[in-house]
């Protein structure tokens, strides 16, 4: 889930061949696409163009089986919510190969 096309293709771009990516730009979509099919994992922006992807956090949790949650922002944010998500990286502080790593184990245990 995010609005920046530059971001959605560099990680597509960097996980092209290992994982199947469907973006979604805006809360709006992310909450119609979890509601019509599962994914094994979500990759989640906090500032959204229609509001904050902590937004999304009760439809996650409320899924069965469990989606691990990355939360992939040039945004901080409060460790109250942390039990929710299974990875938070700063995108000014995170490697290609330690984006790449995480999302690779959080699938890897979720299988």
């Amino acid at each position: 889930v995010e609005d920046d096309a530059d971001i959605r293709h560099f990680t597509a771009t960097l996980l092209n061949g290992q994982a199947h990516l469907v973006a979604a730009e805006s809360l709006a979509q992310a909450k119609a696409l979890l509601a019509q099919k599962h994914f094994d994992l979500v990759i989640l922006d906090i500032g959204l163009p229609d509001g904050s992807g902590l937004d999304l956090l009760p439809q996650l949790s409320a899924l069965t089986p469990a989606v691990p949650t990355v939360i992939f922002s040039a945004q901080e944010m409060s460790s109250d919510m942390a039990q929710e998500i299974s990875a938070v990286l700063l995108k000014s502080r995170t490697s290609n190969e330690q984006l790449l790593e995480t999302i690779r184990s959080l699938v890897a245990q979720n299988k």
